[in-house]
């Protein structure tokens, strides 16, 4: 699989699990739209995959291959990616480290998507940055 590949098809299920999750903490706000649940702050200009890809690298590159590949090589991918696609303002959003354990969840859950993002996990983490 090429990691980038594999990166793009795995942000795509996150977008879809983080939708449904900020229509669900919508649906509890009373007077809050849709619009108001998460809104990304983009300031800055989004960083490519490229530089995602080596931000992942550098901090699963000191786990065992085992760590890498299991449920904290998952939940250091997820965390990143989803701060990259959906922005930085989630890490003030107290419940984003159990959305991102709800998506390691449901992904390990996945037997196809779970060895590909051992695959893929694999591959960054090997790769030379």
């Amino acid at each position: 699989m090429d990691p980038l590949n594999g990166l793009s098809q795995i942000s795509q299920i996150l977008r879809q699990k983080f939708s449904e999750r900020s229509q669900q903490a919508t649906r509890k706000k009373i007077g809050t739209s849709v619009s108001d649940a998460y809104v990304p702050s983009r300031a800055g200009t989004k960083a490519s995959a490229e530089e995602i890809k080596r931000k992942i690298h550098e901090r699963i590159k000191g786990l065992s291959a085992a760590e890498r590949k299991g449920k904290r090589g998952a939940q250091i991918f997820i965390e990143l990616v989803l701060l990259w696609d959906f922005g930085d303002h989630l890490l003030r959003d107290p419940q984003f480290t159990e959305l991102s354990k709800e998506v390691v969840e449901a992904m390990a859950g996945n037997c196809t998507v779970w060895r590909q993002l051992q695959k893929l996990l694999e591959e960054i983490g090997s790769a030379s940055g």
